[in-house]
């Protein structure tokens, strides 16, 4: 029987170049905005151009004529291979969704999972006003960003709302891929505006809701998915998205110390998680030295109080050999180990995992690591 292929497939979304910042022309200090999506899709169509060229079957150059005359143009044309082959790939090597997926943030259950509040969606209902009165509050000399929240990583437009639904659309397009496809068990996902700064509703680091959170909810919710690895491979620590890894983790523990103590059993499993990063301890969150923000990108804690979190700070290397035979092997790699080991811990390999992997603007999304 014919191994079945699996491919990558990778999702963009052209709403998430209408996010831009419109308080001034000057964005010399903005360094989130469309031009960086670009440059993904563009390194995106370079890789793809590669990995097609090289899993083109080649012509034999080989000739039992002797030696060629490098002067001989007829020749040497002839051995450029610049005709198009009658036998290419089969399967192209990715598949690309172009998404128009786009979701209501007062209307989504996984949303409203991250971002709702107990007395109503306070936070939600909040951003979509931002946004909305965007250049009405600029126009008068305000700002679009309320007072209190940081003005110089947070900007808002009325297209913004957009492209935020559109991003989390996005995710969850790819989250119901990778679970109910046969071959496509991989997604790549460029979008923006990104996420890992946001908590429940803390909007910092250009970020005003968490992605990749609200994908381990969506697949959660619709898919019964009950564990989720988070990797989070960035300069920065994803601060919001640890904190909602934590609020999550901490509910299903508390579920479960009450129905040993005797209470009912809820009646579906709650979500676990486990979050996994490696980052520069004295970047962006904590280049100020605020001690919460410190101590937190700095948690290793593994099974007490129902949590699973790994931080690994990134350190100065001396050559190739001693990031890979030292830093990656004896310390970044610890992420790898650590994921496993909370996969162990809750049950060993099932489908009801997912993988998550962040890297700036990028997340991955796979049903293994």
């Amino acid at each position: 029987m014919a191994l079945t292929t699996r491919r990558p497939t990778i999702f963009l979304q052209d709403a998430c170049y209408q996010h831009r910042y419109i308080r001034s022309r000057d964005l010399s200090a903005i360094v989130e905005r469309p031009e960086r999506l670009r440059a993904v899709t563009v390194g995106l169509s370079a890789a793809i151009a590669r990995l097609e060229n090289s899993l083109l079957p080649r012509k034999n150059t080989n000739t039992s004529s002797g030696s060629l005359d490098p002067d001989d143009l007829a020749g040497a044309l002839d051995r450029l291979n610049i005709e198009p082959e009658q036998k290419g790939l089969q399967h192209a090597p990715v598949s690309i969704v172009r998404s128009n997926a786009s979701v209501d943030l007062l209307n989504n259950p996984a949303v409203k999972f991250i971002h709702g509040d107990i007395d109503g969606d306070v936070y939600l209902e909040n951003l979509k006003s931002w946004a909305r009165d965007s250049w009405e509050k600029i126009n008068n000399g305000g700002s679009e960003i309320p007072e209190g929240l940081a003005q110089g990583d947070l900007y808002l437009c009325p297209e913004s709302l957009d492209a935020i639904q559109g991003a989390i659309g996005t995710v969850c397009e790819a989250v119901d891929t990778v679970i109910t496809s046969k071959t496509d068990i991989r997604s790549f996902i460029a979008i923006r505006p990104p996420g890992h700064h946001c908590g429940e509703n803390t909007p910092s680091g250009f970020c005003f809701v968490n992605n990749v959170a609200i994908g381990a909810a969506h697949a959660h919710l619709k898919h019964g998915v009950n564990r989720v690895v988070i990797f989070d491979i960035d300069l920065h620590h994803g601060n919001g998205t640890q904190s909602i890894v934590w609020q999550i983790n901490e509910e299903t523990y508390r579920q479960k110390l009450e129905t040993e103590a005797g209470a009912p059993p809820p009646s579906k499993p709650g979500l676990q998680a486990y979050y996994g990063s490696v980052h520069d301890i004295l970047s962006y969150p904590c280049e100020d030295g605020k001690p919460e923000l410190v101590q937190a990108a700095s948690v290793s804690l593994h099974h007490s109080h129902g949590q699973c979190i790994e931080n690994v700070h990134l350190q100065t290397y001396t050559s190739e050999q001693h990031f890979w035979d030292v830093l990656y092997k004896e310390q970044y790699s610890k992420i790898l180990r650590k994921a496993q080991d909370f996969l162990d811990s809750t049950g060993g390999p099932g489908d009801d995992v997912l993988v998550f992997i962040r890297q700036a603007e990028v997340s991955s999304v796979s049903t293994s690591f």
